[in-house]
C-alpha cells in the first residue's frame, strides 16, 4: 500500500464504517488494506467489479 488515504465526503465514510462495523459484529476483522479498498470503492476510484476482478487474478497466480 503507497499510504495514500483517499478523502470521503461525510456519507461516504458513514457507509464504509458501516460495513467495516458489519463485518465486526459477525465477528471478521477487516484488515486495513480492506478498508481503503472500501474506501477506494466509495470515493468511485474503482468499481466494484474491478476489485473483484484483481481479486481473481491476485489468487490465481
Amino acid at each position: 500500500m503507497d499510504g495514500h488515504q483517499t478523502e470521503l465526503t461525510p456519507e461516504q465514510q458513514y457507509m464504509v464504517d458501516q460495513t467495516v462495523a458489519t463485518m465486526r459484529i459477525s465477528g471478521m476483522e477487516p484488515p486495513e488494506e480492506l478498508i481503503e479498498e472500501l474506501r477506494r470503492i466509495a470515493a468511485g476510484e474503482k468499481t466494484v467489479e474491478e476489485s473483484i476482478k484483481e481479486l481473481d487474478e491476485k489468487y490465481r497466480q
